[in-house]
């Protein structure tokens, strides 16, 4: 658990006990370590509090034998090939589908078929729509849903979207005004 005291960053167990003291430089978690960021260096740790060579943050998040590495941007085999490659890779991922960034934008990498499912050209977009096949996504300031391959599905007009629940088929939205 990351906390926030005026201003400052610390790290703390379950039962309040601070395993990093606090400090100025921001923290970033991820599913099995974090890293702290001053200025334009990270110094990646455990949560047990021990510092770790950024070599050996790759995740041990596995999607269809893929290895995410979170630090590079990339996805690679169990040898180390690299299947793919973006200009970030989201800690956001639900069933092996991740939340990618290239030159034109966020779309989602579908790692499990180890390809592009929605194009990288959103501002941004939620991979928490795979079960109905509908994504919230964000394009000039608005959100709407697409589709796998990226079709519109229903047209940028909400100031904000939540994913649609698998039973229901409802999602929540927001309308502007």
């Amino acid at each position: 658990i990351l906390i926030n005291s005026t201003g400052r960053y610390g790290l703390v167990d379950e039962n309040g006990t601070i395993i990093k003291d606090f400090f100025n430089e921001e923290i970033v978690p991820s599913s099995d370590n974090y890293y702290v960021k001053n200025g334009s260096t990270k110094q990646y740790y455990n949560f047990a509090g021990n510092a770790i060579e950024a070599g050996s943050v790759a995740s041990t998040q596995n999607s269809n034998e893929l290895k995410v590495d979170y630090y590079h941007n990339k996805f690679m085999d169990q040898s180390g090939q690299v299947i793919a490659s973006f200009d970030k890779i989201t800690f956001s991922n639900y069933k092996g589908r991740y939340k990618v960034k290239g030159a034109a934008g966020y779309g989602i990498y579908n790692a499990n078929q180890r390809m592009v499912e929605v194009p990288l050209k959103y501002e941004d977009i939620s991979v928490y729509g795979a079960e109905t096949d509908l994504f919230p996504a964000k394009k000039d300031g608005k959100w709407g849903y697409v589709r796998s391959g990226g079709a519109e599905a229903i047209g940028f007009r909400y100031k904000d979207a939540y994913s649609f629940d698998p039973d229901t088929k409802l999602a929540c939205v927001k309308e502007e005004g």
